[in-house]
């Protein structure tokens, strides 16, 4: 079993999110775990007005 992902969105009105675990953060905000999957990704812009914060995206600060 692989480690969850690390993650950071901006919600529809502007709140970033960051954690791991996009699966768990899908269900817990009534979003689609797969959608959520592909906004990560880069695959999709946004699911449900739900985007990928670019800077993390990128790596920039990332603490990897």
């Amino acid at each position: 079993m692989r480690e969850p992902s690390e993650y950071a969105f901006i919600s529809p009105d502007g709140q970033i999110y960051k954690g791991k675990n996009i699966r768990r953060f899908a269900v817990e905000h009534g979003l689609d775990q797969a959608n959520m999957q592909h906004v990560h990704c880069g695959d999709r812009v946004h699911h449900k007005g739900w985007r990928a914060l670019e800077e993390w995206s990128l790596g920039v600060g990332n603490d990897k």
